[in-house]
């Protein structure tokens, strides 16, 4: 950045903690700190001084939705991380006899057999494969399809595909 871009987002932090201050219930709700809010439009601000153009208009203008755009994508991007339920198991501790409650995440606990997971992928196309990894990142079916060059249509037909074989697979191994 050059010192008047760094002048200028100097000049308009006010603007970031105010926008920060709109999403800041629904980030809380999501778990991000309102600071890595800022965080985000802080980055956002930097990158709107950099690619502003006087002639265009004012900079507030120009600033404020690439700044709302930012904290807006990161909280997003948190709320389509996948989901791990938790169930409570009850156990004995072997060592004292005692009956403990425990939370377990179900997600870490399921019992995937490890020849299954790679039997089952091992017969994914190439495509098939990264749309399964992607979705399991907890990406969208629209992110997934600009990330691949296709339509989001595609990307349900390739989860599609890859379910069947994941349901054929199961039935096969009884």
């Amino acid at each position: 950045m050059s010192e008047a871009q760094r002048e200028l987002a100097a000049k308009n932090i006010g603007l970031v903690y105010y926008i920060a201050q709109r999403y800041r219930y629904r980030a809380e709700r999501l778990g991000i700190e309102f600071d890595d809010l800022v965080a985000a439009g802080l980055l956002a601000l930097c990158r709107a001084a950099i690619f502003y153009r006087p002639e265009v208009g004012r900079f507030v203008g120009f600033a404020a939705p690439t700044v709302a755009r930012a904290m807006h994508r990161l909280i997003q991007r948190t709320g389509k991380r996948p989901l791990h339920r938790s169930i409570l198991l009850d156990f004995e501790d072997e060592e004292e006899g005692d009956k403990h409650v425990e939370s377990r995440d179900l997600f870490h606990e399921a019992d995937w057999s490890e020849v299954w997971v790679r039997d089952f992928l091992d017969g994914l196309t190439p495509q098939e494969r990264v749309i399964v990894d992607l979705t399991l990142a907890g990406y969208s079916q629209a992110e997934i399809g600009r990330r691949l060059g296709t339509s989001q249509v595609s990307v349900w037909r390739g989860l599609k595909r890859a379910r069947k074989k994941w349901l054929a697979m199961q039935e096969a191994c009884g």
